[in-house]
């Protein structure tokens, strides 16, 4: 197969975005900083690296950047509340052929995918994964997908995003970009400028079809 599929991870297979929001503004408070509508949206699909550096712009610049995202993740990553997939996206990998080349590409650490691999154990299948880890230049840089087309052996495709910076990374890296609508994006609303194109807002179950006439249409 000449293409193949790479997806990102948080917000479009799996849904951790509220849990690391409601964490996130407890550690916030903990600075005296308040998560104001402007500041939650800088911060979406950002790297840890990144959400320090958008904190810091917006003025707060009196706290350790270590121990502050330590307490995050000490948090986030707990084995007290499990992780789980979208339904919708977890059935559209299941039902990918076996042979269908395909790759995660994530903002999360390699500690992250880990600890959501133990919960979500379809992400195991995936024969390459890009982490923040894996590159020095993060989403919205096309680093974390040329990186990932490399790894599969130079192929193209498309590229399954649920953020702005995750669209606009896999442009830069030549792929067809292709949003999620999600609550978070304003089921699609939000995109709409980026992406090459976005799945269905109101037929899930048409999800797979969809991405499957895509990658057709560009083969």
């Amino acid at each position: 197969m000449s293409v193949g599929l790479f997806f990102d991870l948080d917000g479009t297979i799996m849904d951790a975005e509220g849990r690391f929001h409601e964490i996130l503004s407890q550690v916030l408070v903990e600075y005296d900083i308040e998560l104001t509508d402007e500041v939650r949206e800088a911060l979406v699909g950002k790297t840890y690296e990144q959400l320090v550096i958008a904190l810091r712009s917006a003025g707060h610049t009196a706290f350790n950047a270590d121990e502050f995202v330590a307490r995050i993740q000490a948090q986030f990553y707990s084995n007290n509340v499990p992780f789980a997939a979208y339904p919708d996206m977890l059935t559209v990998v299941e039902r990918l052929p076996a042979d269908m080349p395909r790759a995660l590409v994530t903002s999360a650490p390699d500690k992250g995918v880990s600890r959501y691999s133990e919960d979500i154990k379809i992400l195991q299948t995936f024969p390459v994964v890009v982490t923040q880890d894996s590159v020095t230049r993060h989403k919205p840089e096309p680093d974390p997908y040329l990186l990932a087309r490399k790894l599969l052996g130079g192929l193209g495709g498309v590229a399954i995003e649920d953020t702005r910076n995750g669209l606009l990374a896999a442009k830069g890296a030549g792929l067809f970009a292709l949003g999620v609508p999600r609550a978070h994006n304003g089921f699609g609303a939000h995109l709409s400028d980026v992406a090459d194109a976005i799945l269905s807002v109101d037929d899930q179950a048409r999800w797979y079809d969809e991405i499957m006439g895509h990658l057709a249409a560009i083969s």
